[in-house]
């Protein structure tokens, strides 16, 4: 087995119990994997993906993109609010347009999101598809209004 370097944010548990680290978590799931057993809850088994998605990151100069987790999914689902504005999270999560923004402009977000790809996985960032994700969402939630308006019209 051949070594490479590469630098990655490790994830920590969500809900550790009391007392433990995350470190105990991490050497108590290899001793478990090594035994041939489960290497914990939904918890420790999400924590271990979500580290071996980093490294694969890392380690992968094509930049495939790691599959959304259900709650990824959920969170990252546009709407409008009361106000007109396009927001994560159903139309209760964090802004992400006005109600002026374009299709146009959101595509250009898009198209430059997905350029700084490799810049934000090189310097490490917790999720560097983050902006590829809610802009994509934002482009699924003006396609959707639009082919609305163009059914009603």
């Amino acid at each position: 087995m051949t070594e490479q370097k590469v630098t990655i944010r490790v994830p920590s548990l969500e809900h550790p119990a009391v007392g433990r680290s995350d470190a105990s978590y991490y050497r108590g799931a290899a001793d478990k994997l090594r035994r041939g057993y489960e290497a914990g809850g939904s918890g420790v088994r999400n924590m271990i993906a979500d580290l071996l998605d980093r490294v694969a990151d890392q380690l992968n100069p094509d930049l495939n993109e790691p599959a959304m987790t259900d709650l990824e999914r959920a969170y990252y689902t546009a709407a409008r609010d009361l106000q007109g504005n396009a927001r994560l999270r159903s139309g209760r999560g964090l802004l992400i347009a006005t109600r002026e923004q374009t299709y146009a402009e959101v595509k250009e977000w898009l198209d430059r999101a997905v350029q700084d790809v490799p810049g934000r996985i090189e310097r490490a960032e917790p999720d560097p598809w983050q902006w590829v994700r809610q802009y994509r969402a934002l482009k699924e939630l003006l396609n959707h209004e639009a082919h609305e308006e163009a059914s009603r019209g």
